[in-house]
This record gives structure tokens, sequence and C-alpha cells, in this order.
């Protein structure tokens, strides 16, 4: 009997930095992008289930300047 394993790694870059927090579901090679502390137990639920269609998952339309989600807001620099 096998079971979902998680562990946290650094990696290199995945070019998704448009998209903010990002983590890279392998063997899958899903990437799920915009994430926050609050979504890993979600994600940690959905991956446990092998239900891979969470919402904050990167399509390929991701990719394309056209038909991408929203991008992190810019970062002013404090005066």
């Amino acid at each position: 009997m096998s079971g979902t394993q998680v562990r946290a790694c650094t990696a290199s870059c995945l070019d998704v930095c448009w998209a903010g927090p990002a983590i890279l579901v392998a063997p899958d090679n899903l990437v799920l992008g915009r994430v926050t502390t609050n979504d890993v137990a979600s994600i940690v639920d959905a991956l446990a289930k092998e239900h891979l269609e969470h919402p904050l998952v990167i399509g390929v339309n991701d990719y394309e300047a056209k038909t991408a989600g929203p991008s992190l807001p810019e970062l002013l620099p404090t005066p």
C-alpha cells in the first residue's frame, strides 16, 4: 500500500515568478502558483485524494500574456 508523501525542498527557477510562490508536483509535472500558506492544507488534501485539478494549477494559457491570470502586484519601494 503506498501513501502520499509530501516534502518541501528548494528548486532552481521554475519560470513562474510572475505567479508568486509556486509548488511543483512531481512526477506529475503540475505547477501551482499564487500559493499562500492558507492554501497548503487544501493542496495536500487534493494530492492525497489524487484529485489534481486544484484551482491554483497553472494551465497552459497562463504562460501566454494575452490569456494569463493575474500576476502579483509590483512591490513599491519603501521610502
